[in-house]
């Protein structure tokens, strides 16, 4: 039922009332009474139309648009398209690497990876220690795990307590301190570290939350692991703005 149609019912009622100067104020409230609910009874009846059938025609029908749901070709439904203009579709893979278990593993570490991060406009080195650990995935192959430092004050002093606990020898001395080199301090050395679960862009990923000192037997580097070929940035105070 349209709304306007249920307009011109009330003026007609409207006009077929007695307006006497008595009935007036009585007269008047009937016609708002029978306005209100016709147009309640119109809108009632149009949404009840659209929740049957969406694509129906109506004051508040939408276009039909087509559903972003995993697509059904694909197995392991790993895949999700989203509407795009034109009919494209935007592929993304939704696999879950594979995770070692929760754990404390015998480690070694092989490889030290530098980068950059950016907080609140100041871009600060990063240090990556990636720990291979002696479990292996489906393919034979040892997990890695890294431990992820930001060099920033807080940062660089949670690598020196870390690594001295690891070391154990003391404190760094001011001469150890100004010639510290993490490549060689840290590769092919082994470690015991504790594994556990992160979120990292909505995909569940294995860190090391901590290392210690080796226990017997030591573990070597496998030799699988190639490093990462990168040139270590230099830091900035202040990221462009």
């Amino acid at each position: 039922m349209n709304v306007f149609k249920n307009i011109d019912i009330c003026r007609q009622l409207f006009s077929e009332l007695n307006w006497s100067e008595r009935h007036a104020g009585h007269n008047a409230f009937v016609v708002v009474c029978l306005a209100l609910t016709l147009i309640w009874v119109s809108y009632d009846h149009d949404h009840t139309a659209l929740d049957r059938n969406p694509t129906a025609s109506g004051p508040c029908s939408l276009p039909a648009v087509p559903s972003c749901r995993p697509d059904a070709t694909d197995p392991g439904l790993n895949r999700i398209k989203h509407p795009l203009k034109g009919g494209e579709s935007m592929e993304l893979d939704l696999t879950q690497a594979e995770l070692p278990p929760l754990g404390t593993y015998s480690g070694v570490f092989v490889d030290v990876v530098p980068g950059n991060r950016t907080i609140k406009k100041r871009t600060y080195l990063t240090l990556s220690l990636v720990i291979e650990i002696n479990h292996e995935r489906s393919d034979k192959t040892r997990f890695t795990v890294e431990r992820k430092y930001t060099l920033n004050i807080k940062g660089q002093k949670k690598l020196r307590d870390e690594y001295e606990k690891w070391r154990g020898k003391g404190k760094l001395s001011a001469d150890e301190l100004k010639t510290f080199n993490a490549s060689k301090a840290f590769l092919e050395q082994p470690c015991q570290t504790t594994v556990a679960y992160e979120t990292e862009g909505g995909r569940t990923v294995a860190r090391a939350a901590s290392y210690s000192p080796a226990s017997e037997p030591k573990l070597n580097p496998s030799g699988a692991y190639k490093r990462a070929e990168v040139t270590a940035p230099k830091p900035e105070t202040d990221a462009k703005k």
